[in-house]
């Protein structure tokens, strides 16, 4: 049973008095009113384009249990009704609620790539543990997830998402984690971080956050020692391919379909073996972030080595698959940064094939935006992809760097065309482009 299934639940989060006679169940969590149904709980949100505290009064016709909104027209509250000046703050408030009186062990994954990797990581290999839902990682979708937890888990790992700085601060302030993970620093959201150090400080923002005597997973990189230095109460461990990594990667034998790796733990002075689908040297120390938190909490290696074997990744996460022509696709369309580009670069060059890259623009790098389309070509370049194709106005730079074969297109019909006719049997396409640019139309053609 979720933690919050009832109306008494939602005033005692908030601090509002209510008689039990007026309790009701509560069994989803709804903030489109479209989808409001008999004992859903709404939240009338403020976005772009609405307001849905507008929608208050509909919401309970439709059969609501509970409508939290800043409608004034609603504004004494009432059994079925609570007003309040911002809804996103009272999503926020239950949700700390709820992280209070759950008894189970709560994890924190932040870092510019592999949040959601990880994250899925962790929920499929841990004994009954609860994950975020989807990507709902920012104000409004952590505490959404929040509030679909159940006491019957053990666990609960969240992904907190930072599109400015303080954002991490506030949405670890809600979930107050035991464990705080750290995948990555990267130029990501650049536009509003201005620089790399901005992206390292708000990441680090979960940090202060981690409960006293808990635990701190980081990548062994030119950061660990500003790491370690906010806290002297936690326990650090560090993971990567660095000889004083805690979590040593070592000895990696990479196919076209699988990876075979080891992991050497130095406090127990062991390897431990390790078999995935997932590519690139990212993804094993996602995988290693996910095997430190299994040791501590569940101990059982077995357990992990054998659900690690049968996990896979989100479709469009650098996963494999025929395409036209009975070509190969490296479908990596979710979303990109200079660092994780790159990452996929080196997972292509592992093929031994002809390697063809499409690249769509990378978006919110500010200032450095040209500097990072151009290094990118360059990269592609130097690592002898044979064909880049480049969609999207910033890619008219990376085309220019990478030189000879290069193509730029913009035009979605005719790149179509030129890969039908163009693309070959034996060929491997990588494809790799911030969410903004929807590169997976390319495949789902």
């Amino acid at each position: 049973m979720k933690i919050l299934n009832d109306r008494s639940s939602v005033f005692r989060y908030l601090e509002i008095p209510l008689s039990e006679k007026a309790n009701k169940k509560i069994s989803k969590i709804v903030i489109d009113s479209r989808n409001v149904k008999e004992d859903c709980l709404f939240f009338g949100l403020e976005g772009k384009n609405t307001n849905g505290s507008l929608f208050a009064e509909e919401a309970l016709q439709n059969g609501a249990s509970l409508v939290v909104s800043s409608n004034k027209s609603f504004a004494m509250d009432s059994p079925n009704h609570i007003f309040h000046e911002s809804p996103i703050d009272a999503m926020a408030k239950i949700a700390s609620g709820i992280i209070d009186d759950f008894t189970g062990n709560i994890i924190g994954v932040t870092g510019s790539s592999g949040k959601t990797t990880v994250k899925n990581l962790i929920k499929h290999t841990l004994n009954d543990c609860f994950g975020t839902i989807g990507n709902y990682n920012n104000e409004i979708g952590l505490p959404f997830s929040v509030m679909n937890l159940s006491q019957n888990h053990k666990t609960a790992v969240f992904e907190l998402a930072a599109g400015k700085p303080k954002d991490i601060d506030s949405l670890a302030k809600i979930v107050r984690p035991h464990f705080g993970i750290i995948t990555s620093i990267g130029h990501a959201h650049l536009k509003q971080m201005k620089s790399i150090e901005g992206v390292l400080k708000t990441k680090s923002e979960i940090i202060p956050n981690i409960r006293e005597g808990g635990f701190l997973l980081i990548p062994h990189i030119e950061y660990v020692d500003y790491w370690k230095s906010i806290r002297n109460d936690i326990t650090v461990f560090t993971f990567g391919d660095h000889p004083d990594s805690d979590y040593k990667i070592s000895m990696i034998e990479p196919s076209e379909k699988l990876i075979n790796f080891s992991v050497y733990v130095k406090e127990y002075g062991q390897t431990f073996d390790f078999v995935t689908n997932l590519l690139g040297m990212h993804n094993i120390q996602n995988i290693t972030a996910a095997f430190i938190c299994s040791q501590l909490i569940d101990n059982d290696y077995l357990a992990f080595q054998k659900r690690l074997e049968a996990f896979k990744n989100n479709e469009n996460r650098l996963s494999v698959s025929r395409w036209i022509n009975g070509s190969t696709v490296i479908n990596d369309t979710y979303n990109a940064n200079p660092e994780s580009t790159v990452a996929g670069i080196k997972v292509l060059c592992d093929f031994p094939k002809r390697k063809i890259m499409i690249f769509g623009d990378m978006l919110e790098l500010g200032t450095l935006s040209d500097d990072f389309h151009k290094m990118i070509g360059n990269f592609a370049k130097d690592s002898n992809v044979d064909l880049f194709i480049g969609f999207g106005n910033k890619t008219k730079l990376s085309v220019k760097a990478y030189g000879k074969n290069g193509l730029f297109f913009n035009d979605a019909k005719k790149l179509n065309q030129f890969l039908a006719r163009e693309i070959k049997k034996d060929d491997i396409i990588y494809i790799k482009g911030s969410r903004g640019m929807k590169m997976e139309r390319f495949i789902e053609e």
